[in-house]
């Protein structure tokens, strides 16, 4: 007999799934897919249409083979498809050519050398050399038609020393036959001795300009030890030139500069050099700065010696220099930022004409 409110076989309860109460996972979304989605919506703007290729740049193979991943790669291609439909100006299709050029070749995907003809013949520039030159093999054997689609742009995109690069590189590739580079290519190479002689000018222009600033300019050089303000700085160029801060204090007291020319004091007047200026005496004469405004590093500032001056300015208070030399040439000089800011991180200029 059964006790009242008992039964004898236990009630059926409903089936449980399989794993009951453990934690479902999220359900994955295909980030890469979103991003080609929103790309579409946004009407394909240049720059973020080459910042989705990032990660296939930085780390090639991530998305695999075209073969292996062809969800992913047709999500590339659609991107670039858009892009260069949505955008037709010149400037704009080179940036975006050679993106996927760079992409397609560090991923040995075959479009690689469509895109890198596409983008030389909007512009022949260094860049695409570099890009080629990086792994030609990506591109196949179209070493000859790189160098002559190049040419053109040479004196255009590409400094003295890369076109002395360039010569080299192609002689290499084609092994000194110049009759597979472009027309008259054998007078262009017997012309090499001039162009190393533009060269060796173009340096020592350079060298001393570099010497010269190192002297006369506060901070104007690399900076000794990462401290322009209480060690000094040396000459960017060719570090031949040092100036040493006096009693620890460039800015306050002077400094002293060991130059190719012989020495050269520098005192600040007032004790402010970058407020009130500074004078600095060798046998190259004397040369005396004077700030633009009250702040040298935040107005610029100008050094005569007679009729000469350097004059600086800058369009954004320390992060760039413009600095016309006596002889009427350009400058561009930067801050070295691992050091700091405007003159106390040292400078690096680079001739801008």
């Amino acid at each position: 007999m059964v006790a009242p409110g008992c039964w004898l076989f236990k009630k059926s309860e409903p089936a449980q799934p399989e794993n009951a109460g453990a934690a479902q996972p999220e359900k994955k979304t295909d980030k890469f897919a979103e991003e080609a989605a929103q790309l579409k919506a946004d009407g394909y703007p240049v720059e973020a249409s080459t910042e989705f290729t990032k990660r296939l740049r930085q780390y090639p193979g991530s998305k695999g083979t075209r073969e292996s991943n062809p969800d992913d790669w047709a999500l590339v291609d659609g991107v670039l498809e858009g892009a260069l439909a949505a955008n037709p100006e010149p400037d704009d299709q080179y940036t975006l050519h050679a993106s996927w050029a760079l992409v397609y070749g560090r991923n040995k995907i075959p479009e690689a050398q469509r895109e890198l003809l596409a983008a030389m013949a909007i512009k022949p520039s260094a860049y695409i050399f570099d890009i080629f030159k990086e792994r030609p093999e990506a591109y196949g054997e179209i070493y000859a038609e790189v160098c002559a689609g190049v040419r053109p742009g040479l004196e255009e995109h590409f400094l003295l020393e890369e076109q002395l690069e360039f010569y080299e590189q192609c002689d290499e590739w084609v092994e000194g036959d110049y009759s597979k580079l472009w027309p008259n290519a054998k007078k262009d190479y017997a012309a090499i001795p001039k162009l190393k002689k533009r060269i060796a000018a173009y340096e020592a222009e350079q060298k001393a300009f570099a010497q010269e600033i190192a002297a006369y300019f506060p901070g104007g050089g690399k900076c000794i030890d990462s401290a322009c303000g209480i060690l000094g700085w040396r000459s960017f160029w060719d570090e031949e030139v040092e100036s040493k801060c006096v009693s620890d204090d460039c800015f306050s007291v002077g400094w002293e500069s060991a130059t190719p020319k012989g020495p050269v004091s520098t005192r600040c007047i007032d004790s402010d050099c970058l407020g009130e200026g500074w004078k600095s005496t060798g046998k190259g004469g004397t040369w005396v700065g004077k700030c633009n405004d009250e702040d040298c590093g935040f107005s610029g500032w100008t050094v005569k010696k007679g009729s000469k001056a350097y004059v600086v300015t800058t369009p954004d208070e320390g992060r760039t220099y413009m600095v016309k030399a006596p002889n009427n040439k350009n400058y561009e000089c930067k801050p070295r930022a691992q050091s700091g800011k405007g003159i106390l991180a040292g400078m690096d200029c680079v001739d801008v004409e």
